[in-house]
């Protein structure tokens, strides 16, 4: 895996090599999710890395343990760790919409339920891609909330992704992505006053 990283990291950027630039991380990063707990190693050191001071080996424990049977007070997320959200693109769609309907539902394509106890609410899941992602970059004094001096990242959705029945999180659309208080897209949601 610590092979594949490097690869991933030593790829031409689009400066380089223009639109095909997607196209040769595909290989590498397949190799990473092939590689023996490669994702899990991955959480458990971010985990480890953001933990409050003298708690990460606590917190890496957690990780590896799973929250399977452990009281809501220790569980990572649910005692004070910052939990971040990531989409993984290109391996995955870069659409965060259903890997926090995942998060909050814990089902299979087919609606097997899987691990039901490991489920987030909605809110958890939106502060881990708001809040959760800004810290695990070291950007949450300009990312991850709305408010004065904040660079201004929002999406409107077609509705409340907390108000909504959790089954239909994943059908949730952007209506209007903003990006640093400028306008990147719209399909009529914002209204200009």
């Amino acid at each position: 895996m610590g092979a594949a990283t490097f690869l991933v990291g030593a790829l031409p950027t689009h400066a380089q090599i223009g639109v095909t630039a997607p196209l040769p991380p595909v290989l590498p990063r397949a190799v990473q999710g092939i590689a023996v707990g490669g994702e899990w190693g991955g959480a458990v050191l971010m985990v480890s890395e953001s933990a409050p001071k003298g708690r990460g080996s606590l917190f890496a424990m957690l990780v590896r343990q799973g929250p399977a049977g452990l009281p809501d007070a220790v569980v990572p997320g649910r005692a004070g760790l910052v939990l971040p959200g990531s989409s993984d693109a290109p391996v995955v769609a870069s659409d965060p919409l259903p890997s926090i309907h995942d998060m909050v539902n814990r089902r299979t394509a087919s609606g097997a339920p899987i691990d039901p106890h490991e489920a987030v609410t909605a809110r958890e899941a939106l502060t881990a891609y708001t809040v959760g992602s800004a810290h695990a970059v070291h950007e949450e004094y300009v990312k991850g909330t709305l408010a004065r001096g904040m660079l201004a990242d929002f999406a409107v959705l077609s509705d409340d992704l907390l108000g909504v029945a959790p089954e239909r999180i994943g059908r949730l659309t952007v209506g209007a992505t903003v990006v640093g208080g400028r306008i990147a897209h719209d399909t009529g949601a914002l209204t200009v006053s």
